[in-house]
């Protein structure tokens, strides 16, 4: 989804201790040090206006400073811009991506909803510890993933894709290689919404399940 001639950074959600005000202040920092370079104003996207009050501070700044959007209200104007997207859901991180596009955004990660395997496939900068994020998936992996990704261009819905999807789960289940929030991660990096990896999701559950009973 996100063309990264854009550029990309994130604060992953690793550290308990991690208070959030730092983990946003970091993104923010980079965030507003791209709008200079490229001359344009940032946006931020977060999942509920909810942030725009009782979120961190720098949160609270940029609602107040610049144009903020979320999914439901979608009312910002389109265009090219750097965006900041504070804790998304794969529907935010949709949105967040499509306003980045040919810009740069920055990712402040929730657990809930981990974004590591967008990071690894666009080289975003870890803005922890300064350096591009690094891709530790095996050959297999890539390679399987790129499948699952070609059988979910209707997102994974009932029929062939689904079957496909389902088998080659059930493979690198197997083979101890079936990385839940990486695989959702990789497949936000290449375009598909919040609907059709919520529906991903549901399957690898339903295939981990499955593996365990059988």
């Amino acid at each position: 989804m996100m063309n990264v001639g854009s550029t990309a950074a994130w604060v992953p959600d690793d550290d308990p201790e991690r208070p959030w005000n730092d983990a946003a202040d970091l993104a923010a920092e980079w965030i507003v040090a791209e709008s200079k370079r490229r001359g344009v104003e940032p946006l931020l996207v977060t999942p509920t206006q909810s942030q725009w009050r009782m979120g961190p501070e720098i949160v609270r700044v940029f609602a107040n400073r610049f144009e903020a959007t979320t999914p439901r209200s979608a009312r910002a104007r389109f265009g090219h811009r750097p965006v900041l997207a504070y804790v998304p859901d794969y529907d935010t991180f949709h949105l967040a991506a499509g306003y980045a596009r040919d810009s740069a955004l920055a990712v402040v990660e929730a657990d809930s909803d981990p974004v590591v395997g967008w990071a690894m496939e666009v080289g975003a900068l870890n803005l922890i510890t300064g350096e591009p994020t690094e891709d530790t998936r095996s050959e297999v992996q890539r390679e399987e993933f790129e499948r699952i990704h070609f059988y979910g261009n209707n997102g994974w819905t009932n029929g062939f894709g689904n079957n496909q999807l389902r088998r080659i789960l059930m493979e690198l289940q197997t083979k101890g290689l079936l990385n839940r929030g990486l695989l959702l991660g990789c497949m936000l990096a290449k375009g598909h919404n919040g609907r059709a990896l919520t529906r991903l999701s549901k399957i690898i559950d339903s295939c981990i399940i499955r593996q365990r009973i059988g």
